[in-house]
């Protein structure tokens, strides 16, 4: 099974120094084999978007380093074509979340980012963002 990077454009604002909130959308696909057991029965191809609200707590907030948790939840739609011995295409809406477990920042109007969580962003995400 093959998967692409996922990449997400969010938007957050903090009210105060310990709670924020936002929203993010994204994407992402994924191919492989259609499995039943041990044997392969033809051929996937999905692509992903997501649209979700997303809420953080600050347990620390310094300059040039935060360290935070949040969540998010939203809608995932899909669109997968399904190959056997026909092909099938289906759309699907879905509910979705993430759990951001850990959250690190550094920088202070542009930084970097890490987060270790679980869901729409995957386990590990990283990048750079932008404080204003």
């Amino acid at each position: 099974m093959k998967f692409t990077g996922v990449p997400f454009l969010t938007y957050h604002y903090s009210a105060n120094s310990r709670f924020g909130f936002g929203g993010a959308i994204g994407g992402y696909s994924a191919s492989g084999n259609l499995r039943v057991g041990d044997n392969t029965v033809g051929t996937f191809k999905e692509r992903n978007y997501v649209a979700a609200v997303e809420l953080d707590y600050h347990w620390i907030m310094r300059e040039g380093f935060q360290l935070y948790s949040g969540a998010g939840f939203g809608v995932r739609f899909r669109n997968g074509t399904y190959e056997t011995t026909e092909s099938d295409t289906l759309n699907k809406v879905l509910p979705t979340f993430h759990l951001n477990a850990i959250g690190l920042r550094f920088g202070r109007r542009i930084g970097f980012f890490a987060e270790l969580g679980a869901g729409y962003k995957g386990i590990l995400s990283f990048g750079i963002n932008g404080q204003f």
